[in-house]
């Protein structure tokens, strides 16, 4: 209630009204009201008077949500070619999301999904994780993903599924940051 001048001429117009006029409250004086229709249109605007503050007030705003958090990956490069055993590097920023966790995630060309790791960024937001593909993935497209997820549940299906479990889809409420198109070597 950013506004108390007009709460204060809203309860004393309500007041007025009520009592027919004749009022002297709060430093303002109302004279006697003769007719109902006076009475009825000085509550009304009482009313109004009070109503407008409330719903400006800043309490009423939703404040938006967190932002996510952005990803670039350093190392390897976009349609690189690389050994079954490499190392990824990144930033991510901020270094430590609000709320949520950021995830490594590997996606075959047959749309499976392998979370690695939840990324442990530096104060400075950059990361490494060493990335280890079976036999499987020779010759074979590699996808990596950087996703994000505030969900609790979302979070502990990919905590469990980092024992090499198999994920046909990611969960809901799991947020896509960035993704890396790689190959392995034959």
């Amino acid at each position: 209630m950013d506004n108390p001048l007009l709460i204060t001429l809203g309860l004393a117009c309500l007041i007025a009204a009520l009592v027919g006029g004749g009022l002297n409250a709060f430093g303002i004086e109302i004279p006697v009201l003769k007719s109902v229709a006076r009475q009825i249109a000085l509550g009304l605007l009482g009313i109004i008077l009070i109503v407008i503050p409330v719903i400006q007030s800043p309490k009423h705003l939703v404040p938006p949500p967190p932002l996510s958090p952005t990803v670039t990956f350093e190392y390897p490069t976009p349609n690189a070619q690389i050994s079954l055993k490499t190392e990824l590097r990144g930033t991510l920023t901020p270094a430590k999301p609000d709320g949520g966790s950021s995830w490594i995630v590997i996606r075959d060309d047959d749309g499976d999904y392998y979370p690695q790791a939840k990324i442990a960024a530096t104060p400075n937001g950059t990361w490494t994780h060493p990335l280890v593909l079976g036999p499987k993935w020779r010759s074979r497209p590699v996808y990596v993903l950087v996703v994000f997820s505030r969900d609790e549940q979302a979070n502990g299906v990919l905590s469990r599924a980092l024992r090499g479990e198999r994920l046909s889809e990611i969960p809901n409420n799991v947020e896509p940051l960035a993704i890396l198109n790689l190959r392995a070597q034959p």
